[in-house]
This record gives C-alpha cells, sequence and structure tokens, in this order.
C-alpha cells in the first residue's frame, strides 16, 4: 500500500486554509499541520517533516513566504508549493528562483479565471 503524502498547509486565513486541507484531504492527502506564521512553519517543518509544503506567498499580510522558504532550505529537502493571487511579475519571479514549481494561481487553477486581463 503506497503511503499517504503528507503535507504542511501555510496559509494565514483560516477559511482558505480549511478549504485547502478538506481537497487535499478529499484527494488521498494527509494534512500533518496547517500553520498561519513563518515561525510556525519552520518550527512544524522540522518536528513533522513533511514531503511537501503548500504556501501562500503572504502569511500575515506581509511578503514572508520568500524568506520562510529561504530558511526551510537551509535545514530541509521538503519540496515547497507557493500559491498566489498576486501580480507583481517580479514578487513571482524572486519567489519562483526558490523553487522548482510555478506559482500557482488558485483563479486559474480551480475556476479558469486569468484575472492579470
Amino acid at each position: 500500500m503506497k503511503e499517504k503524502t503528507k503535507i504542511l498547509i501555510a496559509e494565514s486565513e483560516q477559511i482558505i486554509a480549511d478549504d485547502l486541507q478538506l481537497m487535499l484531504e478529499n484527494s488521498g492527502h494527509t494534512i500533518v499541520a496547517t500553520v498561519s506564521t513563518r515561525e510556525e512553519a519552520i518550527k512544524k517543518v522540522k518536528m513533522l517533516e513533511p514531503d511537501i509544503v503548500i504556501m501562500n506567498i503572504y502569511l500575515s499580510g506581509k511578503i514572508e513566504g520568500k524568506s520562510t522558504a529561504k530558511q526551510i532550505k537551509k535545514f530541509s529537502k521538503t519540496l515547497i508549493m507557493f500559491y498566489s493571487t498576486c501580480k507583481d511579475t517580479q514578487t513571482i519571479n524572486d519567489i519562483q528562483a526558490l523553487t522548482d514549481t510555478p506559482v500557482i494561481n488558485p483563479n486559474k487553477l480551480l475556476f479558469g479565471l486569468d484575472l492579470e486581463k
């Protein structure tokens, strides 16, 4: 039997974190924790060793995803996936330089919307 993917969600908006958790659990994944701050994310990655961290670029209203990912990369090989509705190209490019995965726009992913046009 294949082991379920362990995922940590880093999202400061509780309703969004809850929705993500429900969607991922319904897809057969295990959510090991949801956190809302940079400090919590770093602590939980060290403690729980998830396979994936799904992180909003903005934690607690600030662009803290970038610094959080840099810290996590210092001690862990955990895959970090970002999502954001951010339209600032420089921010997106800076974030994408930290990971091998694209920054996902949930509006495009879930609803097919391209709000940048």
